[in-house]
Protein backbone atom coordinates (compact mmCIF):
# COMPACT_ATOMS: atom_id res chain seq x y z
CA UNK A 1 0.00 0.00 0.00
CA UNK A 2 0.92 3.58 -0.74
CA UNK A 3 1.99 5.86 1.97
CA UNK A 4 3.15 8.79 -0.32
CA UNK A 5 1.37 12.26 0.88
CA UNK A 6 -0.84 13.96 -1.25
CA UNK A 7 1.31 16.74 -1.77
CA UNK A 8 -1.92 19.21 -1.32
CA UNK A 9 -2.62 17.74 1.69
CA UNK A 10 1.10 19.83 2.90
CA UNK A 11 0.28 22.93 4.81
CA UNK A 12 2.98 25.10 2.75
CA UNK A 13 2.28 23.53 -0.57
CA UNK A 14 2.12 26.74 -2.16
CA UNK A 15 5.79 28.33 -2.41
CA UNK A 16 6.80 26.55 0.91
CA UNK A 17 4.36 29.61 2.40
CA UNK A 18 1.75 28.42 4.85
CA UNK A 19 -0.69 32.06 4.44
CA UNK A 20 -0.56 31.97 0.71
CA UNK A 21 -1.04 28.22 0.50
CA UNK A 22 -4.21 29.05 2.57
CA UNK A 23 -4.93 31.94 -0.08
CA UNK A 24 -4.90 29.81 -2.53
CA UNK A 25 -6.78 27.11 -1.23
CA UNK A 26 -9.31 29.84 -0.88
CA UNK A 27 -9.12 31.04 -3.98
CA UNK A 28 -9.86 27.54 -5.25
CA UNK A 29 -12.84 27.13 -3.30
CA UNK A 30 -14.35 30.10 -4.31
CA UNK A 31 -13.60 30.06 -8.09
CA UNK A 32 -16.60 27.67 -8.89
CA UNK A 33 -19.26 29.85 -7.20
CA UNK A 34 -17.87 33.08 -9.01
CA UNK A 35 -17.65 31.18 -12.48
CA UNK A 36 -20.73 29.95 -12.23
CA UNK A 37 -22.37 33.59 -11.27
CA UNK A 38 -20.57 35.59 -14.36
CA UNK A 39 -21.91 32.47 -16.76
CA UNK A 40 -25.51 33.24 -15.37
CA UNK A 41 -25.12 36.44 -15.26
CA UNK A 42 -24.30 36.29 -19.36
CA UNK A 43 -26.82 33.88 -20.23
CA UNK A 44 -29.28 36.14 -18.38
CA UNK A 45 -28.31 39.20 -20.05
CA UNK A 46 -30.62 41.09 -22.54
CA UNK A 47 -27.02 42.04 -24.24
CA UNK A 48 -27.12 38.34 -26.06
CA UNK A 49 -29.08 39.08 -29.17
CA UNK A 50 -28.87 37.99 -32.84
CA UNK A 51 -26.33 39.72 -34.58
CA UNK A 52 -24.24 40.76 -31.60
CA UNK A 53 -20.42 41.40 -32.76
CA UNK A 54 -18.83 38.85 -31.31
CA UNK A 55 -21.22 35.81 -30.40
CA UNK A 56 -18.46 33.08 -30.95
CA UNK A 57 -15.77 34.89 -28.20
CA UNK A 58 -18.85 34.70 -25.84
CA UNK A 59 -19.25 31.27 -26.31
CA UNK A 60 -15.93 30.79 -25.82
CA UNK A 61 -15.62 32.73 -22.81
CA UNK A 62 -18.40 31.08 -21.14
CA UNK A 63 -16.48 27.05 -22.03
CA UNK A 64 -13.66 28.66 -20.49
CA UNK A 65 -15.38 29.52 -17.21
CA UNK A 66 -17.43 26.16 -17.01
CA UNK A 67 -14.00 24.31 -17.32
CA UNK A 68 -12.41 26.73 -14.78
CA UNK A 69 -15.06 26.14 -12.07
CA UNK A 70 -14.72 21.92 -13.17
CA UNK A 71 -11.18 21.97 -12.38
CA UNK A 72 -11.48 23.74 -9.49
CA UNK A 73 -14.50 21.30 -8.03
CA UNK A 74 -11.95 18.50 -8.60
CA UNK A 75 -8.69 20.45 -6.49
CA UNK A 76 -11.67 21.37 -3.91
CA UNK A 77 -12.30 17.75 -3.96
CA UNK A 78 -8.75 16.73 -3.09
CA UNK A 79 -8.96 19.34 -0.57
CA UNK A 80 -11.37 18.22 1.40
CA UNK A 81 -9.91 14.52 1.87
CA UNK A 82 -7.79 16.96 4.08
CA UNK A 83 -10.62 19.68 5.91
CA UNK A 84 -12.87 17.42 5.27
CA UNK A 85 -15.65 20.98 4.76
CA UNK A 86 -15.37 23.80 3.02
CA UNK A 87 -13.60 26.85 4.71
CA UNK A 88 -15.53 29.04 7.36
CA UNK A 89 -17.07 31.54 5.39
CA UNK A 90 -17.75 29.24 2.30
CA UNK A 91 -21.80 28.57 3.31
CA UNK A 92 -22.04 32.10 3.58
CA UNK A 93 -20.38 33.51 0.26
CA UNK A 94 -22.25 30.81 -1.43
CA UNK A 95 -26.01 32.60 0.02
CA UNK A 96 -24.89 35.54 -0.73
CA UNK A 97 -23.69 34.95 -4.33
CA UNK A 98 -27.63 33.01 -4.78
CA UNK A 99 -29.23 36.22 -3.61
CA UNK A 100 -27.51 38.95 -5.71
CA UNK A 101 -28.51 35.98 -8.75
CA UNK A 102 -32.24 36.47 -7.68
CA UNK A 103 -31.90 40.12 -6.81
CA UNK A 104 -30.41 41.82 -9.64
CA UNK A 105 -30.74 41.50 -13.64
CA UNK A 106 -28.71 39.58 -15.65
CA UNK A 107 -27.32 43.48 -16.96
CA UNK A 108 -26.50 44.35 -13.64
CA UNK A 109 -24.88 41.06 -12.92
CA UNK A 110 -22.83 41.30 -15.56
CA UNK A 111 -21.23 44.65 -14.82
CA UNK A 112 -20.48 43.23 -11.83
CA UNK A 113 -19.00 40.51 -13.30
CA UNK A 114 -17.07 42.56 -15.71
CA UNK A 115 -15.97 44.42 -12.48
CA UNK A 116 -14.02 41.29 -11.00
CA UNK A 117 -13.00 40.13 -14.49
CA UNK A 118 -10.95 43.29 -14.40
CA UNK A 119 -9.05 42.65 -11.10
CA UNK A 120 -8.58 38.92 -11.75
CA UNK A 121 -6.95 39.72 -14.99
CA UNK A 122 -4.79 42.14 -13.60
CA UNK A 123 -4.29 39.51 -10.58
CA UNK A 124 -3.41 36.66 -12.57
CA UNK A 125 -1.03 38.85 -14.99
CA UNK A 126 0.99 39.41 -12.07
CA UNK A 127 0.78 35.88 -10.71
CA UNK A 128 2.19 34.83 -14.34
CA UNK A 129 5.12 37.17 -13.98
CA UNK A 130 6.13 35.23 -10.88
CA UNK A 131 5.27 31.91 -11.95
CA UNK A 132 8.81 30.22 -13.02
CA UNK A 133 9.79 31.34 -9.53
CA UNK A 134 7.01 29.83 -7.37
CA UNK A 135 7.66 26.33 -5.65
CA UNK A 136 4.61 24.17 -5.95
CA UNK A 137 4.61 21.10 -4.34
CA UNK A 138 1.41 20.07 -6.51
CA UNK A 139 2.41 19.47 -10.18
CA UNK A 140 -1.29 19.28 -11.14
CA UNK A 141 -1.97 22.83 -8.88
CA UNK A 142 0.40 24.41 -10.78
CA UNK A 143 -0.41 23.66 -13.98
CA UNK A 144 -4.10 24.43 -13.03
CA UNK A 145 -3.42 27.92 -11.88
CA UNK A 146 -1.16 28.76 -14.76
CA UNK A 147 -3.71 27.45 -16.98
CA UNK A 148 -6.80 29.91 -15.44
CA UNK A 149 -4.49 32.91 -14.71
CA UNK A 150 -3.39 32.79 -18.59
CA UNK A 151 -6.89 32.13 -19.45
CA UNK A 152 -8.28 35.03 -17.31
CA UNK A 153 -5.54 37.70 -18.68
CA UNK A 154 -6.43 36.57 -22.91
CA UNK A 155 -10.21 36.46 -22.58
CA UNK A 156 -11.03 39.50 -19.68
CA UNK A 157 -11.73 42.08 -22.50
CA UNK A 158 -14.87 39.83 -23.77
CA UNK A 159 -16.27 40.51 -20.26
CA UNK A 160 -15.63 43.97 -19.97
CA UNK A 161 -16.92 44.59 -23.73
CA UNK A 162 -20.15 43.28 -22.74
CA UNK A 163 -20.33 45.18 -19.98
CA UNK A 164 -19.74 48.37 -21.80
CA UNK A 165 -22.78 47.42 -24.49
CA UNK A 166 -25.34 47.72 -20.74
CA UNK A 167 -27.44 50.35 -20.58
CA UNK A 168 -25.91 51.77 -16.58
CA UNK A 169 -28.56 51.11 -14.62
CA UNK A 170 -29.26 53.49 -11.53
CA UNK A 171 -25.31 54.92 -10.38
CA UNK A 172 -26.62 54.87 -6.81
CA UNK A 173 -28.19 51.11 -7.06
CA UNK A 174 -25.17 50.05 -9.27
CA UNK A 175 -22.60 51.20 -6.50
CA UNK A 176 -24.69 49.65 -3.80
CA UNK A 177 -24.57 46.29 -5.20
CA UNK A 178 -21.18 46.02 -6.57
CA UNK A 179 -20.20 47.50 -2.58
CA UNK A 180 -22.04 44.56 -1.72
CA UNK A 181 -20.25 42.42 -4.28
CA UNK A 182 -17.11 43.51 -2.91
CA UNK A 183 -17.73 43.31 0.59
CA UNK A 184 -18.82 39.67 0.13
CA UNK A 185 -15.61 38.68 -1.33
CA UNK A 186 -13.74 40.04 1.23
CA UNK A 187 -15.83 38.43 3.73
CA UNK A 188 -15.11 35.52 2.28
CA UNK A 189 -11.17 35.81 1.95
CA UNK A 190 -10.86 37.13 5.70
CA UNK A 191 -12.69 34.13 7.02
CA UNK A 192 -11.40 31.64 4.73
CA UNK A 193 -7.96 32.54 4.82
CA UNK A 194 -7.73 32.94 8.18
CA UNK A 195 -9.66 29.25 9.15
CA UNK A 196 -7.23 27.63 6.55
CA UNK A 197 -3.96 29.32 8.94
CA UNK A 198 -5.50 27.99 12.27
CA UNK A 199 -6.35 24.47 10.93
CA UNK A 200 -2.59 24.20 9.14
CA UNK A 201 -1.39 25.55 12.96
CA UNK A 202 -2.67 22.85 14.82
CA UNK A 203 -5.95 24.91 15.55
CA UNK A 204 -3.14 26.83 17.87
CA UNK A 205 -4.38 30.92 17.88
CA UNK A 206 -0.97 31.94 19.00
CA UNK A 207 0.89 30.20 15.84
CA UNK A 208 -1.75 31.30 13.86
CA UNK A 209 -1.08 34.89 15.11
CA UNK A 210 2.30 34.88 14.64
CA UNK A 211 1.78 33.37 11.16
CA UNK A 212 -0.26 36.28 10.23
CA UNK A 213 1.73 39.16 11.80
CA UNK A 214 4.73 38.04 9.97
CA UNK A 215 3.12 37.92 6.79
CA UNK A 216 1.76 41.21 6.86
CA UNK A 217 5.18 42.47 7.88
CA UNK A 218 6.44 40.87 4.60
CA UNK A 219 3.98 42.43 2.50
CA UNK A 220 4.05 45.88 3.99
CA UNK A 221 7.92 45.85 3.43
CA UNK A 222 7.59 44.41 -0.10
CA UNK A 223 7.64 47.73 -2.81
CA UNK A 224 6.32 45.42 -5.48
CA UNK A 225 2.87 45.11 -3.39
CA UNK A 226 2.79 48.67 -3.29
CA UNK A 227 3.44 48.88 -7.37
CA UNK A 228 1.13 46.50 -7.45
CA UNK A 229 -1.74 48.28 -5.45
CA UNK A 230 -0.86 51.58 -7.68
CA UNK A 231 -1.95 49.44 -11.05
CA UNK A 232 -5.17 48.34 -9.08
CA UNK A 233 -6.05 51.76 -8.85
CA UNK A 234 -5.67 52.88 -12.23
CA UNK A 235 -7.36 50.32 -13.89
CA UNK A 236 -10.29 50.26 -11.78
CA UNK A 237 -10.53 53.87 -12.70
CA UNK A 238 -10.69 53.01 -16.46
Amino acid sequence: MSTEVNPLHRPDWFNRDLFFTAVMQSISFATPLIEVFTIRAIVDSQSIVPGMPYPEDIRIFIADEASHARAHVALNQELLLKYASPPQGYQGFKKRMQFLNHALSGAQRVRIAADMERWTALWSAWYLSQHDQLSIASISAKKLYAWHAQAEVSHAHVLIALAAQEPLPSAWRHWLFLSAYRLSILMYFSRSVTWFVYYDNQKSILKSARCLLKTAYKVTRSMETYRLLISCLRTSEH
